[in-house]
């Protein structure tokens, strides 16, 4: 928070590139927290804008979107069959 803040607090929340550059320039590593920041700054853009964050980003694209498949290890044919099946189900 301490590195973060003073280059977040108070700035325009519709430079969220700008912002990023010098989150980024403020904190080395740590890109799972940089990630949060990130959608955070998205999110709050997209209230200023009054607009939900998909028609920010320029739109729904489709109803639904999976986004997480865990493949287990198992032999080299068994988790190429895994994967073949899991992108078929469209991951």
């Amino acid at each position: 928070m301490r590195h973060v803040a003073p280059v977040v607090l108070g700035r325009d929340p519709r430079r969220v590139a700008a912002i990023l550059a010098d989150i980024a320039a403020a904190l080395r590593g740590h890109g799972n927290a940089k990630t949060a920041l990130e959608m955070a700054l998205w999110d709050l853009c997209a209230k200023v804008h009054g607009l939900p964050l998909v028609d920010l980003w320029g739109g729904r694209v489709a109803e639904s979107l999976p986004v997480l498949s865990v493949i287990r290890i198992g032999s080299r044919e068994e988790t190429l069959a895994a994967f073949e099946t899991e992108r078929a189900k469209g991951y």
